[in-house]
């Protein structure tokens, strides 16, 4: 009893524990249908089924085991509830079960369920936060997550819509788009925006810059605004345009929103010292333009650009910034300032697998062949990397350490 007791408590301070391990095991699943297909296991699959179990359940338990453990943070409120946890729990495995019952619309309403679940979660700690408390503010950044919350949200209602016939048979196209990167996008570039600068030690030198510039700080965090917003506006209008046809403006308007608010930042600066961890983010940060940029000039390729969003970008900055978030949790911060082997195993199966997905342009007789082997390359690395994680995932410090390392990436 003790022990069960012990595990809820660590899961709901840092429900991290309980939901990077499930994420592996998801994303695992859903590139595992080439592999399956490869070696003649299965007769077939949907290229809508892989997207969707990506996107909103594998990439998503990275995100809610991130934003529930940060979150309270930021903000200097409790932690999470042991029936928040389990909302988001389920609603998770239920959005895989219909998917792969085909049951697409189930498996969206459940989606935007799970949206209104984490805006809620963040609206009540942030409204809840103690106006006298001393705590760190929450971050500009974080206006980025509701964004996300209502493109996914917009996105389903068109999907649904779509596929019900009330709406054009191009709505659900952009619908789709928007479902599945909508969200994903916006936390990548808001949170992404805020958390690599300080990783990378780019934050503090921008700051010395604006106060040697003298612009007042008010007078910065409207300017930031303005600039969100723009960059807001072109994501959510690129997915429509994607729906109607216009593939390579709408790809070259998501490409320009990550360039400007990543260069802003100061994200694009290479920095020499930084851990491996630290230039691994980083260069899954130049990833996710990267892809952009090439499926917005050869569109007629941009499913396969995408790709080096998705595996070199999303794939790589989540595995990166969980280790971060993994080891300092566990109080073995100190091995992030070593070049660990397994973040190189990490960074070179991922880097294959993406390759190897590219190839397919080049040989497309081989289709099957080689998305098994990039399948296969991935998974290793997935599995390899939760093996050597899941020690220090199940190992709870006596002092927390990350608190320590939260605030002194700040203060960098």
């Amino acid at each position: 009893m003790i022990s069960i007791l012990r595990i809820k408590t660590s899961v709901c301070r840092e429900p991290f524990r309980l939901f990077f391990p499930l994420g592996v095991l998801m994303g695992s699943w859903g590139v595992g249908q080439w592999l399956f297909l490869s070696l003649g296991w299965i007769s077939s699959s949907l290229g809508f089924y892989h997207s969707s179990v990506q996107s909103l359940v594998y990439m998503n338990c990275f995100i809610i085991g991130f934003l529930t453990t940060a979150l309270p943070r930021f903000t200097a409120t409790r932690q999470a509830t042991g029936w928040e946890i389990s909302s988001f729990f389920f609603l998770i495995i239920g959005m895989l079960l219909f998917l792969s019952l085909q049951e697409w619309v189930i498996a969206e309403i459940l989606f935007a369920v799970w949206l209104i679940a984490l805006m809620r979660f963040a609206l009540v700690r942030v409204t809840r936060r103690p106006k006298t408390t001393d705590g760190p503010k929450p971050p500009l950044e974080l206006i980025w997550v509701p964004f996300g919350v209502f493109n996914g949200i917009t996105g389903v209602a068109a999907s649904v819509l779509g596929q019900m016939g009330v709406l054009p048979p191009w709505s659900l196209k952009a619908g789709r788009d928007m479902m599945e990167q909508g969200f994903l996008l916006s936390v990548v570039v808001g949170i992404g925006g805020f958390l690599i600068p300080r990783l990378l030690g780019t934050y503090r030198r921008a700051q010395e810059h604006e106060q040697a510039c003298e612009v007042p700080q008010e007078e910065r965090k409207a300017y930031s605004l303005i600039i969100y917003a723009v960059c807001m506006a072109m994501i959510f209008v690129s997915f429509w345009l994607e729906g109607l046809g216009f593939a390579g403006i709408a790809y070259a308007l998501r490409a320009l929103a990550v360039t400007i608010v990543y260069s802003m930042t100061g994200i694009f600066k290479f920095v020499r010292g930084c851990d491996l961890y630290a230039r691994l983010i980083w260069v899954s940060a130049w990833m996710v333009a990267i892809g952009y940029w090439l499926a917005a000039i050869f569109s007629n390729y941009g499913v396969i650009m995408l790709h080096i969003t998705f595996i070199g970008g999303f794939s790589l900055m989540t595995f990166s910034v969980a280790s971060m978030v993994i080891l300092s949790h566990s109080g073995e911060g100190a091995r992030l300032k070593r070049p660990l082997w397994i973040l190189w195993m990490v960074g070179l199966g991922i880097g294959a697998a993406m390759v190897q997905r590219i190839m397919v342009a080049f040989f497309p007789d081989q289709y099957m062949q080689i998305l098994g082997i990039a399948a296969a390359l991935w998974i290793m690395a997935a599995f390899g990397w939760l093996a050597y994680m899941l020690p220090f995932i199940f190992r709870v410090p006596e002092e927390d350490t990350f608190g320590k390392m939260h605030e002194e990436v700040k203060s960098t």
